[in-house]
C-alpha cells in the first residue's frame, strides 16, 4: 500500500527528504525502510527526487516501477531536471494563490472603509473604486473604471491635482493631504480632504492610492464661522464709533461702511435717514455710490419696496432691483 503521509526522516523518501537528497532504490521492496512501496511486490523500484525553489524544500517527487525494470542514474538526471522546473512552477503557483487570497483580503478592507478609496494607475485611470466613492460621486464603478481622472476635478482646480498627481508619480515631493473641488454626476460642486500615497513595488511606483472625504459642509461652517466673528467686530466697531464720533454725517459713512464690512459680498450700501416733517427718507450715507447723491435723493416710504421695508418693519432681498424700481 502507499501511505498518505510520509514523516520527515521516516522511510527511504523520508530520509532523502530531510537529508534534501534524491534516492534511487532498486528492488526497494526489500529494503526495510521502505514505506513506499511495501505491501506491493510488483512494485520494486524506487527514485525520488526533492522538489526544490532556492534551497527551500516544498515536497518530493517519487516514481516506482515493477520488476525486472530497474531505475538508472540516466533516469534519476532526468527527473532531477523536470523537478527543478517543477518547483519553480509550483513555487509560482503558490505566491498566486497567497496573491489572490491577499488581494481578496485586501479588496474585502477596502470596500468596507467609511470613506471613499480610489487607486489611480500610472496612465490616470481609474483602477478601484468603493462604494462610498459611488456614494460620493454619484457614478457607479463600471462607469468611472479604465477612465482618466480628470472628468471628476472641478476646472478651476484641474490643474493643481494633475500637478501633484505628475510630480508624485516622478518621486518629488508634494503634500500627501489636501483639498480640491470635485463635480458629482448631478452636477453639483462639492469639496474633498485627499489623503494619497503612492504605491511601488521593487521600487518602482505602480499607482496612487487615496482616501477622500467629504468636507463641503465643514468649509460652509467655518466660513460661517469667520462671518460671523468678523460681523461682531464690526459691532464692535460700530460701538466705538458711537461713542467717539461726533460728526453725524461722518458717523453715518463709518458706520454704512462697517455694514458692508458684515456683508463681504455687498458692492455698495446707503443709509435712509427718515425725515419726520417731510416724511421722506434721505439719501444720508453711502458706500460704494458717488458722495454728491447724498443731497440729490430722497424719498416716499410709500413707493416701491420702501413701503415694504418702512412700513412692515421687515427686510426685503430683492433678486432684480431693475423689476423693483425704486
Amino acid at each position: 500500500f502507499m501511505m498518505s503521509e510520509i514523516r520527515l526522516g521516516t522511510g527511504l523518501i523520508g530520509i532523502a527528504a530531510k537529508e534534501g537528497r534524491s534516492v534511487l532504490e532498486n528492488n526497494s521492496h526489500l529494503n526495510e525502510q521502505s514505506v513506499y512501496a511495501s505491501g506491493r511486490p510488483d512494485l520494486e523500484h524506487l527514485l525520488a527526487v526533492p522538489i526544490t525553489h532556492h534551497g527551500e524544500l516544498l515536497g518530493m517527487m517519487a516514481m516506482t516501477r515493477l520488476k525486472d525494470e530497474p531505475f538508472s542514474e540516466t533516469d534519476r538526471e532526468a527527473l532531477e531536471i523536470f523537478t527543478s522546473q517543477f518547483g519553480t512552477a509550483f513555487h509560482n503557483s503558490r505566491l498566486y494563490e497567497d496573491l489572490q487570497r491577499s488581494e481578496s483580503l485586501y479588496r474585502l478592507v477596502l470596500e468596507n472603509v467609511n470613506d471613499p478609496v480610489i487607486f489611480i494607475g500610472t496612465e490616470g485611470s481609474l483602477l478601484f473604486v468603493n462604494p462610498k466613492f459611488e456614494e460620493l460621486t454619484g457614478y457607479n464603478a463600471d462607469e468611472v473604471l479604465g477612465k482618466q481622472f480628470d472628468f471628476l476635478i472641478h476646472p478651476d482646480d484641474l490643474a493643481m491635482v494633475r500637478d501633484y498627481y505628475r510630480l508624485r508619480l516622478n518621486g518629488k515631493s508634494v503634500p500627501n493631504r489636501y483639498e480640491f473641488r470635485f463635480v458629482r454626476k448631478s452636477g453639483e460642486v462639492r469639496t474633498v480632504d485627499y489623503n494619497v500615497t503612492a504605491i511601488s513595488e521593487d521600487g518602482a511606483i505602480t499607482g496612487l492610492l487615496a482616501v477622500a472625504r467629504d468636507v463641503t459642509d465643514d468649509i460652509i461652517a467655518r466660513k460661517n464661522l469667520e462671518l460671523k466673528t468678523q460681523q461682531l467686530q464690526q459691532l464692535l466697531d460700530i460701538n466705538m464709533l458711537l461713542m467717539h464720533s461726533s460728526n453725524f454725517n461722518e458717523l453715518l459713512d463709518k458706520l454704512i461702511a462697517a455694514a458692508r464690512g458684515a456683508v463681504p459680498q455687498a458692492d455698495a450700501g446707503l443709509v435712509l435717514i427718515y425725515d419726520r416733517p417731510s416724511a421722506k427718507l434721505r439719501y444720508s450715507a453711502s458706500v460704494g455710490y458717488p458722495r454728491e447723491l447724498r443731497e440729490a435723493f430722497v424719498f416716499d416710504p410709500e413707493e416701491a419696496w420702501l413701503r415694504t421695508v418702512f412700513r412692515g418693519g421687515t427686510s426685503l432681498i430683492i433678486e432684480d432691483s431693475e423689476s423693483y424700481p425704486v
